[in-house]
């Protein structure tokens, strides 16, 4: 179970690996250009958070494919003793003779 977190986590980093800052510089003359400047840095801005939304939605359904592929990794069984009914519990195939 255990490696399967591991695998399920490692989805999620690998693909969500942070990108390099890039800082914007506005030197417009007017306060028209700046007005354009701002509009042009958010809409960088915008796509490069659509970007990452993307890029974690990607993650997300590898990581549920991979919880999905190695369900038994992550979901306890069912115990033995559980289809046991008072018929049965103390015959073989439960606990047996206890007397």
């Amino acid at each position: 179970a255990a490696g399967a977190a591991v695998q399920v986590a490692g989805t999620v980093v690998d693909k969500s690996a942070p990108e390099p800052n890039e800082q914007v510089h506005f030197d417009a003359p007017s306060p028209m250009a700046l007005v354009d400047q701002l509009k042009r840095a958010l809409f960088t801005l915008q796509a490069a958070v659509l970007r990452k939304e993307e890029q974690i939605a990607v993650a997300l359904i590898g990581s549920g494919e991979t919880v999905t592929a190695l369900r038994s990794d992550f979901v306890v069984r069912r115990p033995l003793l559980a289809e046991q009914t008072k018929r049965t519990i103390m015959t073989d195939q439960g606990l047996g003779d206890l007397r």
